[in-house]
């Protein structure tokens, strides 16, 4: 791609794609102000100005949280439901879904978590300095390095009732546990 084709990508112009005139993607509503200058807010003048807008912005926070917050609570409804379901088994199966969900999957998923929120700061910062092509750079980074911790994770996987008998748990619970690592 020809040098600065990630930025063109990412920039719009304003009148048919010409290219004459770039701006950024979301800066401009095309009459020089900006597209968020019609939400902003009146003057709050009293406690019925401030119970209104405090009303009209909770509601907005809402409809943005929303997704996330039913996301959350289908992936941790999961491994509820999947501990209560091992519970009824019997508590060998208890302790290994435990087990499991927390050493064997949570600590490699919190790991890989944590570090790919990293890149959700690098890219605000990117496209908050107009370093567009910074925006596709950091996200090849983020695939070498994610997946090669991926990779750095896959013998916990593969060779969990060995760890986990070296991490101090009961032969039956890691034998469980570990039947449970590719399920």
């Amino acid at each position: 791609m020809a040098e600065g084709g990630v930025a063109q990508l990412l920039l719009s112009a304003t009148h048919g794609g010409g290219g004459e005139q770039n701006s950024p993607l979301l800066a401009s509503n095309g009459e020089g102000r900006s597209s968020t200058s019609d939400d902003d807010i009146e003057p709050i003048n009293g406690v019925v100005d401030f119970g209104r807008e405090f009303f009209n912005e909770s509601k907005r926070l809402w409809c943005l949280a929303a997704p996330a917050i039913f996301t959350s609570f289908c992936q941790y409804g999961l491994i509820t439901v999947t501990q209560i379901f091992a519970g009824h088994l019997g508590t060998v199966q208890l302790a290994a879904v435990s087990v499991e969900n927390s050493i064997i999957s949570g600590f490699p998923f919190a790991l890989i978590y944590g570090m790919s929120s990293a890149l959700e700061t690098y890219c605000g910062q990117a496209y908050g300095a107009n370093q567009y092509e910074m925006l596709g750079i950091y996200m090849q980074r983020t695939w070498l390095i994610l997946n090669s911790v991926a990779l750095a994770f896959l013998p916990l996987f593969l060779f969990a009732t060995p760890v986990l008998r070296l991490l101090g748990q009961t032969p039956a619970v890691s034998r469980e546990a570990g039947s449970l690592r590719c399920g």
